[in-house]
């Protein structure tokens, strides 16, 4: 199964939605926040709470998400290496380029793949690494913190 998520955000992603019409549908399930996802997908949904995304990580043969921190720290504790497409302000779908310059850093050290070109996104998918073994996550106060601000509300 190929699982794609957009985040919580209000913003539209329909640029990653577009990308997906290239990967096959029948194993394909998107969490598309307001954007309308591809009609071949084999299943789509608005939102997933923190803990259900976590589950579609676990089960997931390949994740590809937008770069926000909580879902890449997921999906790398879950053994992936996360094919991300940053949002972009030029597009209008974010703020600014913090995705961007985030992507390039983890890219920079191979804990992700950035897709920066939609026609690379099928043929980065079909070369994915294979997925290494889960992460237990780390412990400190810093970490705790983090999982406790990413679980607020959500348990």
């Amino acid at each position: 199964m190929i699982f794609v998520t957009v985040g919580s955000t209000q913003y539209r992603f329909e640029r990653l939605m577009e990308m997906l019409d290239a990967l096959p549908g029948e194993d394909l399930v998107v969490q598309c926040g307001p954007a309308k996802p591809p009609p071949h997908v084999s299943r789509a949904v608005e939102f997933l709470s923190f803990q259900e995304m976590l589950e579609h990580f676990d089960a997931a043969d390949s994740v590809v998400s937008h770069a926000g921190v909580g879902t890449i720290i997921g999906a790398i504790r879950a053994g992936h290496t996360p094919f991300v497409v940053p949002r972009l302000r030029c597009f209008r779908e974010t703020v600014d380029d913090h995705q961007m310059k985030l992507t390039e850093a983890l890219a920079a050290d191979g804990k992700v793949i950035p897709v920066w070109d939609a026609g690379d996104l099928a043929d980065l998918v079909r070369g994915a690494p294979p997925r290494g073994p889960a992460v237990a996550p780390a412990e400190g106060p810093l970490h705790a913190a983090l999982r406790d601000s990413l679980l607020v509300g959500r348990r």
